[in-house]
Parts: C-alpha cells; structure tokens; sequence
C-alpha cells in the first residue's frame, strides 16, 4: 500500500500510473488517499507485516510506537534531509546555483543544508551567490516550462 502525504495525492496517483504503464498489474493497493489517522488505523491490520515513513520526527514517533507496539518491521526516515557541503578549494559560484543542489525541489532527496567547511567566509559567499541565483528564479505557475518554483503546497510550510 502507498500512503502519500495528504498535500501532495497527485504524487501519489503519478506514481500508480508510472507502475500501471510499466506493465505491473497491482502490485500494490493504492494509493490511499486517507487522511493520516485513517492510515495509523491499517497499521492494526493483520495483513501488514511492515511499515515505512518518511516525514517529520513527529510522525515518525506516532507512527513509530504505534507499530512498535504491534511487533510490525519499521523503516523511519524522519526529519531531515541531506547537507551540502561547500569545501575550502570549491567553486562557490557554481556551488551557489540551485539548479545545481536542487534545494528549491520538493523532494526528500534535496540537498538543502548548505554549509562551509571549516572556513567561514566560504559559507558567507556560497550565500550570497545563492541568494543571488534564487532572485533570478521565475515562481509561478508548475505547470508553465519557463517556472523555476512553484507555489507552496500550503500556508503552514512557508
């Protein structure tokens, strides 16, 4: 089963498509597209043997004890996502293009904790070449080609 976050089921619908048109038949039962307490509930299920997550620490500590305390396997990836670090000899310009670390993607793969290595004033010039590559950025409409970033998904995440 394929439980998406809630602000995001056209992933989720992607995702079964992607699978359908590669010739798998149901390979999974999903998406659900359930709210998060709907989901907790099949954790309950005797058909689930096995539970992963990934999002917030908070979620990962519910969802966590809530399996934890059914005996079911857990994989968590909670809270986080990867550094990317800008060493002394690096190229802070090219570094600094966020094309490039994919920090403005949605995606839990996105590097998006920069940081310098030892040396402060590497970090203070990664950011500001940073800072510059992201005004030149055109936000809009995610469905338009020419969009560099997309509208927030909601409020509460700005």
């Amino acid at each position: 089963m394929l439980k998406h976050a809630s602000n995001v089921p056209m992933t989720a619908l992607a995702i079964e498509d992607a699978f359908r048109k590669a010739g798998f038949r149901r390979a999974f039962s999903g998406p659900l597209l359930i709210d998060p307490a709907a989901a907790v509930k099949l954790i309950d299920d005797d058909l689930v043997d096995a539970v992963a997550l990934t999002g917030s620490n908070r979620a990962g500590e519910e969802i966590g004890a809530h399996a934890g305390g059914r005996i079911k396997k857990l994989v968590l990836e909670l809270g986080g996502s990867d550094p990317f670090i800008v060493l002394d000899d690096a190229d802070v310009e090219k570094a600094g293009r966020p094309r490039r670390m994919r920090a403005c993607v949605n995606s839990a793969r996105a590097a998006s904790r920069p940081s310098g290595h030892r040396d402060e004033s590497v970090a203070e010039e990664f950011t500001k070449h940073f800072i510059a590559r992201l005004r030149e950025m055109k936000i809009g409409d995610p469905m338009d080609e020419t969009t560099d970033i997309g509208p927030l998904a909601r409020k509460d995440i700005a």
